[in-house]
């Protein structure tokens, strides 16, 4: 917190840097760490006219490291791995990053988008299931094929989005995105019995799951593929997992199983270790209480288990099953536990939202949130060693999913009498903009005091607005059920007697001291997953066709800004999207300036393109989000962007 002597500093500096012709001469005679010291005070519309100067002053604004923190806190950490994975070492880099990704997200807002279609440019799927034509248990004998079906294959796309990569369950090609020429077909050798995303791809490096392995090809050389060592899982796994998605995440090869996540080094590619979700807490050094439900009678790596889901957290990550798992596990990339987590009913979704609004150095910072089966949010705060800072009811009949942003929290209902699903979307007291500025010190005071005291109790005793739940919400745990169940039993019993909008009222009006409703949505029931990147919210709808369309929308606005139609792939990676058709057609929409990769421009960037964008930045402030503004003031890869 500032004193106001520093305030008056720090404005009366802002101030002088939009007088720089006074200033010019003087400034430039000091040293230049006392002059980065000077710039780092300044928010990016002033450091951005500091740049336009031609002498020392501006140079060094333009290679000023806040440029890297503007990248990171405004558009999403995971820039900094993408930094890492491309040739572009010059000083001036980050700035020239935080102008090319602002123009793009202006493309997407006006739709500014450059259209290719590619007719006929990839190989048809394979049918599954011919690999095994012609093999049969008894000797002599031709296994018949009831019914078989066509492969769906795999799209990726390169980090520098300048080439995509497609398998058709046998060959994969690599694609330039800017005209479609296929630079590359690799005859895999198999074909794939499974469907399921199977590539990978850091650098120069394509990974790709084969059914007995997993291969790294340099797709720009002809050398031999290197096979990777084959994971060594514990003896307690009887059971052989399911493939489900292969990834890269920090240097990290990951191949989640449906029982377990085993992980490979992107540059030695050394084994590193096997993931196994533990429901018990036995390998955190917890012993619960044994769950009484039927589905316990069966512990450890013997207990049948939903699928697993994983999710990141920078150096983290996050196991947990839905549908049945109460516990969430988080461990590091090398295997070891870290903390373990329970909720009080099954869970249905989980996700993770990054903090970086408080401060622009502050990267490893976490707010974790789960939704279970009663329709309870729980929150867990990663600098507080993942301690449960709030549980409230959220008001779901039928809870679906859910999505935490830096932005918002939306939680979906499966509305089933209305045949659709409904989206709540809520503004958290961990988010900015939470409190009314117009409102006075002393009433903000008090709501602070009040939405302390009320997280506080959620975690000792009953979630809020749990009294609004049918019958009563959830049970209190422990010796708090003792003093609190006669007063709330009562309350219950009365809101048992309210209609439905009344009721949400209600649990609205107990619940505004830490979250306030913003916004409500409802889509038509189809087969939808949401995934949350740093300023864009995805939804896919999955067509009874078989193919999928996709909405986007500005996280800040909860505006739609882009609607792609029903094809049989559709991918949005903010600078690009791909769409393949079922005749092998692509449509591409390429957001990015001139269309380029940021890698391909030179490293001293003239005319049009950064004009317009130093242009942008100093005369439309009131376009930056608010945490850009001051130093105290980002699939189905939901958490892959965390």
């Amino acid at each position: 917190t500032e004193t106001p002597s520093r305030t008056f500093e720090r404005k009366s500096w802002i101030l002088a840097m939009n007088q720089p012709v006074r200033l010019s001469e003087s400034l430039s005679e000091l040293r230049s760490d006392v002059l980065s010291l000077l710039l780092s005070f300044l928010e990016v519309t002033s450091l951005s006219r500091t740049c336009s100067l031609d002498h020392l002053l501006g140079r060094i604004a333009a290679s000023h490291e806040h440029w890297r923190w503007f990248v990171l806190q405004s558009f999403g950490v995971y820039y900094d791995d993408y930094m890492r994975s491309v040739e572009v070492a010059d000083d001036c880099r980050w700035r020239r990053l935080f102008i090319y990704i602002r123009q793009v997200h202006h493309n997407v807002d006006q739709q500014k988008a450059a259209q290719r279609t590619m007719p006929g440019l990839l190989k048809p799927c394979t049918w599954l299931g011919e690999d095994f034509a012609g093999s049969s248990a008894v000797p002599g004998t031709a296994r018949r094929h009831a019914r078989r079906r066509r492969y769906r294959g795999s799209l990726e796309l390169a980090d520098n989005c300048n080439v995509f990569f497609w398998e058709n369950g046998r060959v994969v090609q690599v694609v330039r995105a800017c005209d479609g020429t296929v630079l590359r077909e690799i005859d895999t050798g198999q074909n794939f019995r499974r469907c399921f995303h199977r590539l990978a791809n850091v650098k120069k490096k394509l990974f790709v799951c084969l059914n007995d392995c997993i291969k790294v090809w340099d797709y720009e050389s002809f050398q031999t593929p290197v096979e990777l060592p084959p994971a060594r899982t514990p003896a307690s796994m009887v059971r052989v997992g399911r493939p489900l998605e292969l990834l890269v995440h920090r240097q990290r090869l990951i191949l989640v199983e449906s029982n377990c996540c085993l992980l490979w080094h992107t540059e030695t590619f050394e084994f590193i270790c096997c993931i196994q979700h533990d429901d018990t807490g036995a390998a955190f050094g917890c012993h619960g209480e044994p769950d009484p439900s039927p589905r316990a009678e069966v512990h450890g790596s013997h207990r049948p288990r939903e699928t697993l889901e994983v999710q990141w957290m920078g150096d983290l990550l996050m196991t947990w099953g839905r549908g049945s798992l109460k516990s969430l596990n988080v461990w590091t990339l090398d295997g070891e536990a870290k903390a373990f987590l329970q909720t009080d009913s099954a869970l249905v979704q989980v996700d993770v939202a990054r903090v970086t609004w408080q401060s622009v150095y502050a990267l490893d910072h976490f707010i974790l949130c789960a939704l279970d089966a009663r329709s309870v949010v729980t929150f867990w705060d990663s600098k507080e060693n993942f301690a449960p800072i709030f549980r409230f009811y959220c008001g779901c009949e039928e809870p679906f999913d859910l999505v935490l942003t830096q932005d918002f929290m939306v939680v979906i209902n499966d509305n089933v009498s209305a045949n659709r699903l409904d989206l709540c979307f809520w503004k958290l007291w961990l988010h900015p903009d939470f409190e009314d500025a117009h409102q006075s010190a002393e009433s903000l005071e008090v709501l602070r005091n009040e939405a302390k005291q009320q997280r506080e109790a959620s975690h000792r005793g009953r979630p809020a607005g749990a009294r609004f739940a049918p019958q009563g919400g959830i049970p209190v745990q422990g010796a708090a059920a003792t003093g609190l169940m006669a007063g709330l039993d009562l309350a219950s019993v009365a809101a048992a007697q309210l209609s439905g909008d009344t009721l949400q009222r209600f649990l609205h009006k107990e619940l505004r001291p830490n979250c306030r409703p913003i916004k409500t949505l409802s889509i038509p029931d189809i087969d939808t997953y949401f995934a949350s990147y740093r300023n864009f919210l995805n939804m896919c709808s999955f067509h009874k066709s078989g193919q999928e369309s996709l909405s986007v929308y500005r996280s800040c606005s909860l505006q739609k800004k882009a609607f792609f139609p029903p094809a049989k792939h559709t991918k949005f990676e903010e600078w690009l999207a791909l769409q393949v058709h079922n005749d092998g057609t692509v449509v591409v929409h390429d957001f990015r300036p001139q269309q380029m990769a940021f890698d391909e421009l030179v490293s001293c960037v003239t005319g049009s393109f950064t004009n317009a964008s130093e242009a942008e930045t100093s005369k439309q402030p009131e376009q930056i989000p608010q945490r850009q503004r001051g130093l105290p003031g980002c699939g189905l890869r939901r958490a892959r962007r965390a």
